[in-house]
């Protein structure tokens, strides 16, 4: 098992050698709970493809490469690069709140699982001071070898933050329809 640490990089293959990963992320907040998330983004760091926004309501990329389970304060992704269409340049493992803020964590943990071997990193709230959302950790590739960053950094303005800052838009409600 790897300790890993804040701007920590490895390359991906200490982990795995069949470009296979299970990464699980475990929160506890002390009010209310988070969401976690998977950007896969472009060379440009953009989401081109919303299809590539795995979340609660998005639970896999259209070819199964990335997909997310969750249960109670667990959220699991299973990751297979191999499967990545050509065009997907790195994934960003993300978390926000809705109410409240990251120091209102109680404690956390992200588990990189491959077959050859783990690693782990562990966070707090007093990490962090206003963020509604932090950027975890990144799978990345670089010349030509897929990587892993724990970049444990924040936004204040939480998961719309996030999706703005990937070029990704949230879609608005729609509005009732008027009585007839």
């Amino acid at each position: 098992m790897i300790t890993l640490q804040k701007g920590q990089k490895m390359k991906f293959n200490d982990l795995t050698t069949d470009g296979r990963l299970t990464v699980t992320v475990n929160t506890q907040m002390k009010n209310g709970e988070a969401d976690v998330t998977c950007f896969g983004v472009d060379g440009a760091g953009k989401l081109s493809d919303d299809r590539y926004f795995v979340f609660y309501n998005q639970l896999q990329s259209p070819e199964g490469a990335i997909k997310m389970q969750t249960a109670a304060e667990t959220t699991t992704f299973t990751i297979d690069l191999n499967r990545l269409p050509a065009g997907i340049q790195k994934l960003v493992l993300t978390m926000a709140v809705d109410n409240g803020a990251m120091n209102q964590l109680n404690n956390g943990n992200l588990r990189f699982r491959g077959d050859t071997n783990e690693g782990s990193y562990t966070f707090l709230g007093s990490d962090f001071t206003n963020e509604k959302a932090v950027i975890l950790a990144e799978i990345y590739q670089k010349d030509n070898l897929w990587r892993l960053s724990v970049v444990a950094s924040g936004f204040n303005g939480g998961l719309s933050a996030l999706l703005a800052f990937f070029g990704g838009e949230e879609i608005a409600p729609s509005a009732p329809e008027p009585p007839k």
